[in-house]
């Protein structure tokens, strides 16, 4: 790892919060997969490991305590409201991207396969911006986090 790449690598270490998250079509349409209220965290380790969490605030919850007794509607809202993964990741600084090499995901298609995410570090706030693909049409994705504590 050259210096800068070093140097990236370190300044995106710590817990990130979400401060928004949005998608855009190829029209230019701006929609909010996660809802208006999305709420997630992303980490960065020093060792090159990461996890993120975003979820849709706004998801009602089961009609009842056990999971197990939930509709599939019900399952469908809540996984349709939610998105994880872990795995590592590297960080070019030349073409200003992290890659997030998946591990695991909620999404079993992500599994052994990598997320490029272009990303833009300014200050306290790190934008992440990559493709989305949703009911067959291609989203371009823009995720501000904020550094937490």
């Amino acid at each position: 790892m050259n210096a800068d790449a070093a140097d990236s690598s370190s300044a995106v270490v710590g817990v990130w919060r979400l401060v928004s998250l949005t998608s855009e079509d190829p029209d230019g349409k701006v929609d909010y997969p996660f809802g208006p209220h999305a709420q997630g965290r992303i980490v960065y380790r020093a060792d090159q490991r990461m996890d993120v969490q975003l979820m849709d605030s706004d998801r009602p919850p089961f009609s009842d305590e056990d999971p197990g007794l939930a509709s599939a509607a019900e399952v469908r809202v809540a996984f349709d409201g939610y998105m994880a993964y872990y795995g590592t990741y590297e960080v070019d600084s030349r073409e200003q991207v992290v890659v997030h090499n998946v591990e695991g995901a909620l999404i079993p298609n992500w599994v052994g396969r990598s997320q490029v995410r272009h990303f833009e570090l300014d200050g306290d706030r790190l934008t992440l911006k990559g493709p989305l693909r949703r009911d067959g049409v291609r989203y371009v994705v823009s995720l501000v986090w904020e550094r937490a504590g």
